[in-house]
């Protein structure tokens, strides 16, 4: 059965995360004293609980290992080269020619936007939203670019072409296939600017939606126009060479996870130096960010957990036609919430109380202490208080322990902190009573229930034996900043 516990000024140094005291009914004696806290047998000293307690890090690379995925809401899923020196800038290309003309001859066409995506022609393909992952889209204008992607998870890509000046005839194909959507996204008058009323339109923003294919590991996109009201007939041509490195073989099967190798990380096993790893975050709307790839170094990993869960992918690096493989996917769970059902302290006997529960509890005395295993007991935590400092305070960390399967849970922490270094040294006995006790004090008789009082003197004679002496002992109450103060032994002669 649970014991009861003081509330009210004790309870802001109960334990964190709802583990709180309790309020008690009161129960008085004589009509005087108030029963602050019932007695416990058989309470454990917990400080006998860090012999031989350790956690040790197995075989394996952890301490280098973090993901941050701040800023990665956007992935960049290829590399791209401009295979030429020429950059053709908008301002650059601003033609000299009155807006009254009824002819602007085609100057150029460029590649200014490369994204993937997973749809081909509706309303969300107009919106470039963050649906759309970049591959290019650094502001530039390009001629001629050579561009490695992997179009893991995307089903097509989108060029983003501007055009200086009119055509007559156009080719815009992907491996001689058309697209599935064309959208005109801006036009621009003389200036460079986009077109207001009466302005002449001297150039296009037009995006073009191909599907990727899936049997090729090259394509080339050209995108050319054509004006033949000159001789000779102008011609000017965009072209993408794409390297698809989208993975193709099949995923490791021998990658396995398992949390409690170390209570503070996510073992995983079953690699070699021929896979490679990188985390994959939800961000909540749909889209996924990603950590950069990275080589293992050896047959095991240490990860970290998170206040979130993320996925592990592990691929093989080199596969089919020189790709890597495809993933494996390893969810890495995060802490669930820790054992405030099963878990109670008692601030009066300093007794910390852990309960049965289904699953194994442990604890931590003080920052940076390992997890000790602990069975369902009453546990003095007086010992730990004492080697407190005087104004200071430490911590006793509650948790739930890792299991194959499971990570350790998140910590309860009981705050303590030092003694009250006064002692009730005004109170004394005399014919049956005790005088100039004060509300801020506790005491009991043979290491029974402890008693508090409103009143300066009591009569305690119904605790008292008329065979033999009767052990009193009176400490302070602890406070918003000091555990209970020590304890005053006081022997209370037998009763005549």
């Amino acid at each position: 059965m649970k014991f009861k516990k003081i509330f009210s000024v004790v309870a802001s140094i109960a334990l964190s995360l709802s583990l709180l005291a309790s309020n008690v009914t009161a129960m008085e004696t004589n009509a005087e004293l108030t029963l602050m806290s019932e007695s416990v047998t058989q309470a454990i000293d917990l400080s006998q609980l860090t012999a031989n307690a350790s956690d040790v890090l197995y075989e394996a690379d952890y301490a280098s290992i973090s993901f941050n995925n701040e800023g990665n809401s956007e992935i960049l899923h290829g590399e791209f080269v401009v295979s030429d020196n020429s950059s053709e800038t908008s301002e650059e290309n601003t033609l000299a020619v009155s807006p009254r003309a009824s002819a602007i001859p085609l100057s150029s066409v460029s590649i200014t936007g490369i994204w993937l995506g997973n749809t081909g022609y509706d309303m969300q393909s107009y919106e470039l939203d963050n649906t759309w992952h970049d591959v290019l889209d650094d502001g530039s204008a390009y001629s001629s670019i050579n561009a490695s992607i992997d179009a893991t998870e995307y089903s097509h890509i989108r060029f983003r072409v501007l055009q200086w000046g009119q055509s007559t005839a156009s080719y815009n194909k992907l491996d001689n296939q058309s697209p599935t959507g064309i959208f005109s996204m801006r036009s621009l008058n003389s200036s460079g600017q986009p077109v207001s009323a009466g302005d002449i339109v001297y150039a296009e923003y037009t995006d073009y939606i191909f599907s990727i294919p899936t049997d090729k590991t090259t394509s080339v996109a050209k995108f050319i126009g054509y004006y033949d009201q000159v001789s000779p007939m102008i011609t000017k041509q965009a072209t993408v060479n794409i390297t698809w490195t989208t993975p193709t073989g099949a995923a490791p099967t021998t990658p396995n996870i398992a949390y409690n190798m170390h209570s503070d990380y996510a073992y995983v096993s079953g690699v070699d130096t021929t896979m490679e790893y990188r985390a994959k975050f939800d961000n909540g709307d749909g889209t996924y960010s990603y950590s950069n790839w990275t080589a293992f170094t050896g047959t095991a990993l240490y990860f970290p957990i998170y206040d979130y869960e993320y996925t592990l992918q592990i691929r093989y690096q080199t596969s089919t036609n020189g790709n890597p493989s495809l993933n494996c996917e390893i969810p890495v769970l995060t802490r669930s919430a820790g054992p405030s059902s099963y878990v109670e302290y008692d601030s009066i006997s300093e007794i910390l109380a852990i309960y049965t529960s289904e699953k194994q509890i442990e604890v931590a005395l003080g920052d940076g202490a390992s997890y000790v295993a602990i069975s369902p007991a009453y546990y003095l935590v007086d010992t730990f208080i004492d080697a407190i400092p005087e104004g200071g305070f430490n911590r006793i960390y509650i948790r739930y322990a890792a299991t194959a399967t499971e990570p350790a849970s998140n910590s309860l922490v009981l705050t303590l902190y030092g003694r009250n270094p006064n002692t009730p040294d005004a109170v004394y006995y005399e014919n049956g009573a005790l005088y100039n006790l004060t509300p801020d004090m506790v005491f009991r008789f043979n290491g029974g229930a402890w008693y508090s009082t409103e009143y300066s003197a009591v009569n305690v004679t119904s605790f008292m034996s008329s065979t033999e002496t009767t052990l009193l002992e009176i400490r302070y109450m602890p406070t918003d900043s000091a555990s209970c103060s020590a304890i005053r032994e006081i022997t209370l002669p037998i009763l005549a």
